[in-house]
């Protein structure tokens, strides 16, 4: 066959279309052509198409129901019915005043009409089945839609009658002609009519628009209301209209990514600045391979759970819709959530998307009752729904299993220690290289227990912060002090120390320890994960005591230890806490456990003795209230899985519960001579005097914690400094006469140096 250009051919082609449409008198042509030049090359054209299909099915309209198109006087009627079209319906004479107006005006007869309708739909299919075999299914998009929502042929047809007018203004012309109507969106009656064949009732057309249809149940044709029908409305006289996002849709429009309470996310590759630990991710993908995956991810947020299932999406070229369950609000009726769930999931398949649904920020029980009312519905949606659906939670409780059934259930847990060192080196390796990516690594991957997603975060602020992309553990660990447990704000204050174990002086019985503790908090989660001691006990957190004087540096050790394990230290503020009103100390409790928790930081309750006291027998319903307050403070420090440092002066006044729920108890006595001259040669900077101080004589001369030593060489060195000279021995012990006074010991003026010892 000679070759023909495009234009030769589109030319060619729409000659044979017309003379297959009603005016047609012969298709043989059309034999002639190859599959290629059959084929459809755009979506519009397909629909255009299907246009001249319509206005066929509009011709034959016109026949069948001419004695509705003259008014009385012989005029072509509006929507008034004739007095002639009454005497027809009902049954009585027929008006041939119609016919002889088409026939004057050459319209085509019923039978060639119907003749040429099914010549028309031989050549449709003829250029189907070409643009199937050279697998152009991109533009095939009203066969798109009916696979995709399993329409029936004559659910997709009324489908594209009811959109033709919003899309085609010679058709609107049409339908206003034939129906009489000065309207642009036209009622039920007329496209129940319009279809009607041998085989194709009208009542047939009207149970394609029941409510659990699939135009019904996913928005595809929408039903209106008639104002003197109101709510209602039947379907014959209800107006029927296409979403602006199905006619867009037909011929090949950009998507409207707006979908109310959902966002829908583009493939456009991996997530590539997160990394995931290789069984999380391989077990994730090995569920998506299955037939109608369900899967459910419980966990933490900020795990890179959406991340991840984007990554896989993007992998297999889908889109990924996520809905957003914390964006409902509570006076939402049910059936406009109805109406939502059906947007939901007409999109999903619109897109070729797989369904996220995001229930991990939902903050009352609200929204869940309100989700609950429409639980079979949403059931009814899922099960009929062919592809992916994601669920995202914090747990598995009762409201997640009862709205969407069955799932696979995969757990994501914090990455253990191996895991949290390759993650750093992936996400840092961007960055750094070398042994200082390896120290840097080193440093960070021992402290924090981070997603991938909270890594990725930290990173982020670090590089804002020094303004480099040079990073380092230190200044990974100091963001990570300061940007954690920010939610604790107004209830604790966050406390830091550059000071080190070695920087402090403690007996040699509170060393041991210390670093007993420290290497509980270090490896206490390996043994319990990575050895598998939560199997035979579940894993806790880690409680402390430290008990002694005032000035003993408990408060201060606290802060060294946060400062090795490199986490943030939050000192509760009590009187923040307690609250006169029964149930808010409890309220405020539980925030300051549970983004302590959360957000991986040490929590200090200094002078525990305030909150954690003895209870009393119940006198009168303060003591019973108090009572209350610190069952539950035992209860949910039992439970907390984080570090917490209690420190007292009165130990004796604690209660006795709490004795069991404490892993180490660390006594801070008054220090003793030896102890004493290491704190003044430690807190005495050495740029402030001469290597000339006796601090022995110091620390025989004056008992005292390491608080007051701190206080009396601060005053001694303001001292030297306003008078420009460097510390003396003498300056030091008027220092510590005076902070002695302060204490409460009595001196005399008299009284010589050597008499104090």
């Amino acid at each position: 066959m000679p070759e023909t250009t495009d234009n030769a051919r589109e030319n060619s082609l729409d000659s044979q279309q017309q003379e297959a449409s009603p005016h047609a008198e012969d298709e043989k042509q059309l034999e002639s052509f190859s599959e290629e030049e059959l084929a459809f090359r755009s979506s519009r054209e397909r629909f255009q198409v299907l246009c001249n299909l319509i206005k066929g099915l509009v011709i034959r309209y016109i026949r069948l129901h001419s004695p509705r198109l003259l008014n009385d006087s012989g005029m072509v009627q509006a929507a008034r019915i004739s007095a002639h079209e009454v005497l027809h319906v009902s049954g009585i004479e027929y008006d041939a005043s119609g016919e002889e107006w088409l026939n004057r005006r050459k319209f085509p007869t019923l039978s060639n009409t119907n003749a040429q309708l099914a010549r028309f739909r031989s050549v449709i299919e003829r250029r189907i089945e070409a643009t199937y075999a050279l697998n152009q299914m991109e533009v095939m998009i009203p066969e798109t839609i009916q696979a995709q929502f399993q329409l029936s042929a004559n659910e997709l047809l009324l489908l594209c009658v009811v959109a033709a007018p919003q899309l085609d203004e010679n058709i609107t012309r049409l339908y206003q002609f034939a129906t009489g109507l000065d309207t642009t969106i036209f009622p039920g009656w007329f496209y129940a009519d319009l279809l009607a064949d041998g085989d194709l009732e009208p009542i047939d057309i009207l149970q394609m628009l029941d409510p659990d249809s699939p135009l019904r149940m996913y928005s595809l044709v929408e039903v209106g209301r008639q104002s003197d029908w109101g709510n209602l409305t039947p379907i014959l006289q209800a107006p029927l209209s296409v979403p602006n996002r199905i006619t867009s849709f037909l011929v090949g429009g950009e998507p409207d990514n707006s979908v109310e309470y959902a966002e829908i996310y583009q493939p456009e590759g991996q997530e590539s600045e997160l990394f995931f630990s290789e069984g999380f991710k391989k077990q994730v993908l090995r569920h998506f391979r299955r037939v109608k995956p369900r899967i459910a991810l419980f966990g933490t947020r900020g795990f890179g759970r959406r991340s991840l299932i984007r990554e896989y999406a993007a992998s297999q070229n889908l889109k990924t819709i996520e809905i957003d369950f914390s964006l409902l609000t509570a006076d939402e009726s049910v059936t406009h959530l109805i109406s939502l769930e059906g947007l939901w999931f007409r999109e999903a398949r619109l897109c070729n998307a797989i369904m996220v649904f995001r229930c991990d920020a939902i903050q009352t029980t609200e929204i869940e009752n309100m989700l609950m009312q429409t639980s079979g519905h949403f059931k009814h949606m899922l099960d009929l729904h062919p592809g992916a659906v994601c669920i995202i939670a914090e747990s598995n409780h009762g409201f997640i299993k009862k709205l969407f059934g069955d799932y696979t259930e995969i757990i994501c847990c914090t990455p253990s220690r191996a895991e949290q060192y390759d993650l750093w080196t992936k996400a840092l390796e961007v960055y750094l290289s070398g042994q200082q990516l390896e120290e840097t690594v080193n440093y960070i991957s021992s402290s924090y227990c981070l997603t991938m997603g909270e890594i990725k975060n930290a990173i982020q602020s670090c590089r804002a912060r020094i303004g480099s992309d040079l990073i380092t553990g230190a200044e990974l660990a100091e963001t990570l002090r300061t940007t954690r447990g920010q939610a604790l704000e107004g209830l604790a204050d966050l406390k830091s120390t550059h000071l080190g174990l070695s920087d402090i002086v403690l007996s040699d019985e509170a060393r041991s320890v210390i670093d007993e503790i420290l290497n509980f908090a270090r490896y206490s989660e390996f043994v319990s994960n990575d050895w598998g001691f939560s199997r035979v006990s579940s894993a806790s957190g880690l409680s402390v005591l430290f008990s002694g004087p005032p000035g003993t540096g408990k408060t201060l050790t606290a802060g060294v230890l946060a400062h090795e394990l490199k986490r943030a230290l939050y000192v509760v503020d009590i009187s923040r806490v307690v609250d006169k009103y029964i149930g808010e100390t409890e309220k405020r409790l539980a925030k300051i456990f549970d983004h302590a928790q959360a957000s991986q930081a040490i929590l200090l309750f200094d002078e525990a003795d305030s909150l954690f006291a003895k209870r009393t027998n119940v006198k009168s319903s303060n003591d019973r209230y108090a009572n209350l307050e610190v069952n539950y403070l035992l209860q949910r420090l039992e439970a907390y899985h984080g570090v917490c440092i209690l420190t007292t002066n009165l130990a004796d006044s604690l209660d006795e519960a709490l004795a069991r729920r404490i892993q180490f108890k660390v006594a801070f006595p008054m220090p003793d001579r030896f102890e004493r001259a290491k704190l003044w040669a430690f807190l005495l900077p050495q740029k402030a005097h001469k290597n000339n101080i006796d601090f022995q004589r110091l620390a025989e001369g004056f008992e005292m914690s390491g608080g007051h030593i701190k206080n009396a060489v601060f005053r001694a060195c303001i001292q030297a400094a306003s008078q420009n000279t460097l510390v003396t021995i003498d300056m030091l012990w008027d220092a510590g006469i005076h902070e002695y006074r302060e204490m409460g010991h009595v001196i005399r003026e008299y009284q010589d140096e050597d008499e104090l010892y």
